[in-house]
C-alpha cells in the first residue's frame, strides 16, 4: 500500500545510520511548514511502480553524510518554497516517467555525483562536469544559476 505523511508544523528526522524506504505503493510527505532531515550514513527511497511526491510550504532541508538513492518506478516530485539538500557522497534520483523539482530557491549539493534520470533525460553532474542527454525543461521565475564546465543546455 501507500505511506502518506502528513503535519501542519513542522516534521524533523535525525537518524545516525541508514534510512531505507522501500515498498510498492506511493511515498507522499506533506509538510506545510518546515521539512528537516539529518542522516549519518546512507538515505535509499525504493518504490516500485508508483510515484514519491515531497511538498512543504516552507523551508525542505535535508543532510546526508553518505550517499542518497531515490527510485520511484513512476514519477517523482518535490517542492518547497526553499530547498537545500546536502550529500557528502553521490545522489542518484531515478524516476521511470519524469522528475519535478519546483521551488523559489533550490540548491543541491554532492561532493562526488548529483544525477537525474528519468525516461527520457538524464542529467549528470560529477567531477566538475555537467553532462546532459535527452529532454530536459529548465523553468525558473528569476534565473538560473548552473555551475561547472560550459554545456548548452538548450539543445
Amino acid at each position: 500500500g501507500s505511506l502518506t505523511r502528513q503535519t501542519e508544523t513542522k516534521f524533523e528526522r535525525k537518524v545516525a545510520g541508514d534510512v531505507l524506504v522501500a515498498g510498492e505503493g506511493n511515498l507522499e510527505i506533506v509538510v506545510q511548514d518546515t521539512l528537516t532531515e539529518e542522516v549519518g550514513a546512507s538515505k535509499v527511497i525504493a518504490v516500485d511502480d508508483a510515484g514519491i511526491g515531497v511538498r512543504v510550504g516552507g523551508n525542505y532541508k535535508m543532510n546526508v553524510k553518505a550517499d542518497v538513492t531515490r527510485e520511484s518506478g513512476e514519477s517523482m516530485g518535490y517542492s518547497a518554497d526553499r530547498s537545500r539538500i546536502t550529500v557528502t557522497g553521490g545522489a542518484t534520483f531515478l524516476g521511470d516517467e519524469k522528475i519535478n523539482i519546483n521551488g523559489n530557491n533550490i540548491i543541491l549539493q554532492a561532493e562526488k555525483l548529483l544525477s537525474f534520470r528519468s525516461q527520457s533525460m538524464l542529467l549528470k553532474l560529477e567531477g566538475g562536469k555537467i553532462s546532459v542527454e535527452g529532454k530536459m525543461k529548465i523553468d525558473a521565475g528569476n534565473n538560473i544559476r548552473v555551475a561547472g564546465n560550459k554545456v548548452n543546455i538548450t539543445k
